[in-house]
């Protein structure tokens, strides 16, 4: 019958053997090619080998593929495929990439920089432990040479990288190993991994090898009806059952299923029909081969963690709660030692001392910050040394800026009292405790207490100019002028008769440290105007007197001296000796002073507390050797010595003998002859020398 359907169509025969040829021809050429490409990729296995668990490898190529994609994204090979990648990623995300980024006036490779963060463990890691000046000394940018390279190295990486390093660390964590994929029940239809379409290929935002791509090319889904094309070229009908394990190399077979010819002929020369639930054209995605059979036991690949969360918690404070003050405190000291207020004195440039002045005439509030701020960084310069001779007449403006301010504040200032009672300095200590510990009231802009408090800091930046300009000799004939004493004389009264001059103890305390050092400093050249500034500059030193007072109810008593506590007290006291030492008026105003003291006081209250501050030097017997502290408070000791001599001049007999009883009693007149004896034996051997 086949012979004689021969001869009634010789052409039809003859035309069925050319494509029966050709079909094989095909066939043949695309195994040589597959073949091919498998010996070229470094990852196929050996041809003739079976594979065992090389499921994974055949039925998953997307897999594999992917497990490819992320090895070269983590570890970088070949520079100019790893560009080109990034490239097409930033494209494909619509931002721009800068190829030749720049740091620090050097150009940096992408590739080079991506792989040392990898290297680090990632962006997030250097950045939360700050370890972005260490990638910057690895790379050969040192901190010392290029500064701010750690911040422009991290700004390109999170400009260029940061996006690709998270889709990376992304598909990582959502990527299962293909590795732990090789392990299936064989003939389990369920356990074959669902195809893609087949012109739908995958998402190519990367450079990969040509072998990795012909890998990742899908192959049809083969359902249960649908004829598939084998090595051979036969078609082979499926009838629903397992596919059977092969015992060929599985490899050829996989190199022939990648790409489905252009033609899948059938053995009657006619082209394979697909059913029309099969898409061909790659418009959706084919559903599943079928669902696992009924009582198959099910391996679930989903681990549950087995370290539940642990929460970091900060070990509880009995001082500020959580709050890390520690933290808090080392921020804002960087902060405030960082903040540009005010200009170095190197980077003040050329000074102009009589703008400065003309600044400060002006009366406008940001003119006279300007230059006091200014001429604050000059007077603090140890290098520096101002002559106010050359200032023409810088010291009468500031002190008429300081007046003017003087009065805004007393003006605003409650009277308590027309009898100076002046707060000792233990008492302004605890104040400014009191106030470093309590939250203070920040006053609203442009309200008067903002004026108020502005027109202080102007006042004890006057004050602070005026004692920095003591330390020099030449200035001491224009800072010991009348006017510069009684402006000095007239904020002490206005302390005494008003309530909170200054605003805050802290103010207060600013004022009594600048004024009592400049009074030191230029004593010995002060003429006191009069009475009345006499008697508010002693009682300005008579503050820094160690408490309680010297007159109680159990007769005099003279508190001791504590170096930790009365720190100013040797400038006091250097003060009084170098006034009393004074020739008239000095003398013969506080002579007057003590002779008509108030007569609501305690009787001769000023010379006790004097004659008791004077005498504070003077080592106690319970504190140690006695010569050998004295010989530490040498200097000190001497000036209280001189101004007690003096004191004791000018009391009345009565006195004079309750005061001498009283220093026979406590043994301060034996160790005030010891310390005597050990500065007159110092005297002599200075001489000699």
């Amino acid at each position: 019958m086949q012979a004689q359907y021969a001869q009634n169509n010789p052409a039809m025969m003859q035309n069925y053997s050319a494509q029966q040829i050709a079909s094989q021809q095909r066939m043949y050429q695309m195994q040589i090619q597959n073949q091919a490409l498998q010996f070229q990729s470094p990852n196929a296995p050996a041809a003739g080998r079976p594979m065992v668990g090389g499921v994974n490898a055949i039925n998953n190529p997307q897999a594999a593929a992917m497990r490819h994609l992320h090895q070269s994204m983590a570890k970088p090979s070949n520079p100019e495929s790893f560009l080109r990648g990034l490239q097409r990623f930033m494209m494909a995300r619509g931002q721009q990439l800068d190829l030749n980024p720049i740091v620090s006036g050097r150009p940096i490779h992408l590739m080079q920089l991506y792989a040392a963060v990898m290297r680090l463990g990632g962006s997030k890691k250097l950045t939360a432990m700050n370890g972005w000046p260490t990638l910057a000394q690895q790379l050969q940018f040192p901190a010392m040479q290029y500064p701010t390279a750690a911040q422009e190295i991290r700004d390109v990486y999170l400009r260029n990288l940061a996006a690709y390093e998270q889709v990376w660390l992304s598909s990582q964590q959502k990527h299962v190993d293909p590795a732990q994929m090789g392990i299936q029940r064989p003939g389990d239809p369920s356990t074959i991994p669902q195809p893609m379409a087949p012109n739908k290929t995958m998402p190519q935002s990367f450079d990969l090898p040509p072998q990795l791509q012909a890998v990742t090319q899908p192959s049809l889904p083969q359902p249960n009806n649908v004829h598939s094309m084998p090595v051979n070229g036969f078609s082979m009908a499926s009838q629903g059952k397992p596919i059977p394990k092969q015992q060929r190399p599985l490899g050829h077979q996989h190199r022939s299923s990648l790409s489905r010819p252009p033609e899948a002929a059938s053995p009657n020369g006619q082209m394979a029909q697909f059913p029309p639930d099969v898409s061909v054209s790659g418009e959706k995605q084919s559903s599943p081969i079928s669902a696992r059979k009924p009582g198959v036991d099910f391996v679930s690949y989903r681990q549950p963690l087995e370290d539940p969360f642990k929460p970091t918690i900060l070990p509880e404070s009995a001082f500020h709660g959580p709050i890390v003050i520690d933290e808090a405190f080392q921020i804002g000291e960087e902060v405030m030692r960082l903040k540009p207020t005010v200009p170095t004195f190197g980077e003040l440039g050329v000074i102009d001392i009589h703008a400065l002045t003309m600044s400060i005439k002006s009366g406008i509030h940001a003119e006279m910050r300007v230059a006091l701020d200014t001429l604050a960084q000059i007077s603090s310069e140890p290098a520096v040394q101002l002559s106010l001779d050359n200032c023409e007449d810088l010291v009468e403006t500031l002190v008429d800026c300081a007046e003017d301010q003087l009065d805004l504040l007393a003006d605003n200032a409650a009277e308590v009292s027309d009898v100076m009672l002046l707060p000792s300095y233990e008492e302004i200590v605890r104040g400014c405790r009191q106030e470093m510990e309590m939250l203070l009231d920040v006053p609203e802009f442009g309200s008067l207490d903002y004026e108020l408090d502005r027109a202080v800091d102007r006042l004890i930046c006057i004050t602070t100019l005026l004692r920095n300009f003591s330390f020099a000799e030449s200035n001491f004939s224009l800072l010991s002028m009348p006017h510069v004493v009684k402006f000095m004389a007239t904020v002490v009264r206005y302390l005494g008769t008003r309530n909170m001059l200054l605003r805050t103890h802290q103010n207060t305390l600013d004022f009594m440290k600048d004024a009592v050092i400049y009074l030191s400093n230029i004593a010995h050249t002060i003429h006191l105007p009069g009475k009345e500034e006499a008697l508010s500059l002693l009682h300005f030193l008579l503050s820094f007197a160690p408490t309680p007072p010297s007159m109680g109810p159990d007769g005099i008593m003279f508190a001791p001296y504590d170096p930790s506590i009365h720190r100013y007290l040797p400038a006091a006291v250097d003060t009084l000796a170098k006034l009393l030492a004074r020739d008239d008026p000095n003398r013969m105003y506080l002579k007057s002073i003590f002779s008509q003291e108030n007569p609501l006081s305690p009787p001769n209250d000023l010379l006790t507390r004097s004659f008791a501050m004077s005498i504070a030097p003077i080592p106690e017997q319970t504190k140690g050797n006695v010569i050998a502290l004295a010989d530490v408070r040498k200097p000190f000791l001497m000036q209280g010595l001189l101004s007690a001599e003096i004191l004791a001049g000018i009391a009345d007999n009565e006195l004079a003998l309750l005061i001498a009883t009283h220093l026979d009693h406590s043994g301060m007149a034996q160790r005030a002859r010891a310390a005597e004896a050990d500065l007159y034996c110092t005297a002599q051997s200075a001489t000699v020398r």
